[in-house]
């Protein structure tokens, strides 16, 4: 959590605290939570649902601020990957997927992809999509890439996943020689604070 020092009226001004009240926005614009990770799990079989939470390479995470994944839990991707946000502020996300049809049943169905906001990892129920991208995979063997981005107020404790919604029984992969190039999730902290538009939250 940021702490940025605020002055009040007929506050006492001495050295220290008039350097803590000028040096402390800059050393918060300077250090904003951010994270990325670039790289992506194989995309699972879809047998009961027509939608996973993309799993991502723990090992390629990269954050500051305090940023953590957890497993959702729930669904055809119970290893699927939420992050759970640091502190309350504006933040900016991007996603990025990389996918081929497997088969030729698979070929000519469009699949989505979004960027949701959860109260939980596994909490289904409360989600919010906060983007989404839609693409359509023509040919068996040809690779898709997909993509979302957006500006949005979050609060710390609510996580961010990125479900895709494809066919039922359909197999689609994303091919290990592409992995890191256009499988990616990032989001950094654009502006602090507890209200959104002067609305307290």
């Amino acid at each position: 959590m940021m702490d940025l020092k605020t002055w009040k009226s007929r506050d006492t001004v001495d050295a220290q605290s008039l350097k803590d009240s000028l040096t402390a926005p800059y050393d918060a614009i300077r250090n904003m939570p951010r994270c990325h990770v670039g790289d992506m799990k194989d995309f699972p079989d879809l047998v009961s649902a027509n939608m996973a939470v993309t799993e991502y390479d723990h090992n390629s995470f990269l954050q500051h601020g305090g940023w953590t994944v957890e497993k959702v839990g729930t669904g055809d991707n119970p290893n699927g990957t939420a992050f759970r946000v640091p502190a309350t502020g504006m933040y900016y996300i991007f996603a990025e997927v990389f996918l081929r049809a497997n088969t030729d049943r698979d070929a000519g169905h469009h699949w989505w992809m979004y960027i949701e906001k959860r109260t939980a990892p596994g909490d289904e129920e409360t989600s919010v999509h906060l983007a989404s991208g839609i693409v359509q995979n023509e040919v068996r063997g040809y690779h898709v890439s997909n993509s979302a981005n957006c500006i949005a107020f979050l609060k710390e404790g609510d996580y961010l996943c990125v479900p895709i919604y494809l066919p039922v029984g359909t197999k689609w992969l994303n091919p290990i020689q592409d992995r890191g190039l256009a499988c990616r999730f990032g989001a950094f902290m654009t502006a602090p604070g507890e209200t959104q538009d002067g609305i307290e939250i």
